[in-house]
């Protein structure tokens, strides 16, 4: 067993429990490493996740079930959800990240504010699915916006996405998807949240597509 734990985000909460080492390694080679590997965290009983005390009970639950039933987002909003996420990215848990793209597909749409967007796409790689997903999702809200006479042309800025704030290829991205892809639907996320996640190789990929998981 090894103990792991919130960090102190000033919010007077800090979850802490012992978890089974196996599980650690079994969702996360970046924790296998520093388990079993040459780190000198494999002499430390204790590890401190970059996560809040809600944000890592949510964890070690998802860790044990392997899922994240909508109910159990109860109290959870989006920064936590966009947090477990970079948590899971920087720890190379894929199937966590999978797990939550499903959960934003389908029980938690809400296009995230310019100011989430850009703090998350700085920190997120390029196939990163949570990167295509907010893009997605904000091309879909001004679509909706222009339909009902809210929006006058595709002026970003005038919502608050300033280019300084994203990096440059996602910027182009966000500012250009309605013109490259709006003739096949593009702005209309897929209900299909395999869109979103990742796979090992392409066979898994095919195969996951066929199943619509």
């Amino acid at each position: 067993m090894i103990r792991v734990k919130s960090q102190d985000d000033g919010s007077g909460f800090i979850f802490s429990t012992t978890v089974h080492k196996e599980y650690l390694c079994f969702y996360s080679p970046y924790y296998t490493a520093a388990i079993k590997g040459g780190f000198s965290e494999r002499h430390k009983d204790l590890f401190t996740l970059e996560l809040s005390g809600k944000q890592t009970k949510t964890f070690v639950v998802w860790l044990y079930t392997g899922r994240l039933e909508y109910n159990a987002w109860k109290g959870v909003d989006h920064s936590d959800v966009y947090a477990l996420y970079v948590f899971a990215d920087q720890t190379d848990i894929i199937a966590l990240r999978r797990t939550i793209m499903t959960c934003l597909v389908t029980c938690l749409r809400r296009p995230a504010t310019p100011g989430d967007m850009a703090r998350l796409v700085s920190q997120l790689p390029q196939h990163s699915g949570l990167r295509r997903f907010l893009l997605d999702e904000a091309i879909a809200d001004r679509n909706i916006q222009e339909r009902e006479n809210k929006m006058v042309a595709w002026d970003w800025k005038k919502r608050g996405y300033l280019p300084e704030d994203f990096p440059a290829d996602f910027y182009a991205q966000l500012v250009n998807g309605h013109l490259t892809k709006k003739a096949r639907g593009y702005g209309d996320p897929t209900s299909n949240a395999c869109h979103y996640h990742e796979h090992v190789d392409t066979q898994e990929w095919s195969s996951s597509k066929r199943d619509n998981l």
